[in-house]
């Protein structure tokens, strides 16, 4: 059980610790939970991940451990919940993988990480007897490298959007701000420790938001997911000379509206000569 308290940077040898993640989101979750009204909770951190693999590595049948780990942390957490009379729920999946699927494509990737959600939700509620879906934040890889495909570029941001759009209970956090601001001087792609604690805590705001809103009494009765999604690039397509771009929009677009006019061409490409 974790017990709140401030996430930090962790490196060993140099290095960042890549579970830094989890334990900020576990941390900032149980935050959350013991202001809860309607009662504290306990909150548990697992941790199955493994770095610099594809997703279907990470899947039953995969060339790592991560499939069998699952199952087995999954039958620890609800034998010691049992021991200590709580009734097992897995809430929330933290994802986070993508850049070893580079060449892979948008429908390919898209259905893959698809299977992969329907694995996970359909072991953690055989294994728990937990009613409800386990969801899913899913960090949205911030780099867009180059590749095989036709587009010449990585396609898997956009399948984990497509996604987050129409899955159930999958919510998207871009991951872009951070590698802007706390990327690692190697590839311009992974954060420094403080970036994954950061990002990892804005996660778990995410989480946080998506369970209060389920437990207003007022709800509306149908929930669009959109709404909880942000404003973001869905879909693009060029077609000859023309190019189509697909914005999520939330608030069903009462507020937010895409702006089209077209601005007058900078000077001298935008540079100013000075002399």
């Amino acid at each position: 059980t974790l017990q709140p308290g401030k996430s930090i940077a962790s490196t060993y040898g140099g290095a960042n610790i890549q579970d830094a993640p989890i334990t900020a989101f576990a941390n900032s979750m149980a935050q959350r939970r013991l202001i809860d009204p309607t009662g504290p909770s306990p909150v548990v951190a697992m941790s199955v991940g493994v770095g610099a693999t594809a997703l279907a590595d990470l899947m039953e049948g995969g060339a790592t451990q991560s499939w069998l780990n699952n199952g087995k942390v999954i039958d620890g957490f609800v034998a010691r919940a049992l021991a200590l009379a709580f009734a097992p729920v897995v809430s929330w999946y933290l994802f986070n993988q993508g850049e070893n699927d580079t060449n892979a494509a948008l429908a390919s990737y898209k259905t893959l990480q698809a299977n992969y959600f329907a694995a996970l939700r359909s072991t953690a509620t055989s294994k728990t007897g937990q009613t409800r879906q386990p969801k899913f934040v899913v960090q949205q890889i911030g780099s867009r490298k180059a590749s095989t495909l036709p587009s010449g570029i990585c396609e898997v941001p956009l399948a984990q959007a497509q996604n987050a759009r129409e899955l159930t209970g999958v919510y998207l956090h871009p991951m872009y701000p951070y590698i802007h601001s706390y990327g690692g001087a190697v590839d311009g792609s992974h954060l420094a420790s403080k970036g994954y604690v950061l990002a990892a805590e804005m996660s778990a705001v995410i989480a946080g938001r998506v369970e209060a809103f389920e437990k207003r009494a007022s709800r509306p009765t149908t929930v669009r997911q959109s709404d909880l999604m942000g404003c973001r690039l869905m879909s693009w397509s060029i077609a000859g000379t023309t190019v189509k771009l697909k914005f999520n929009v939330p608030g069903r677009g009462e507020k937010l509206v895409y702006d089209a006019t077209t601005l007058p061409a900078f000077p001298n490409w935008g540079l100013e000569f000075l002399v």
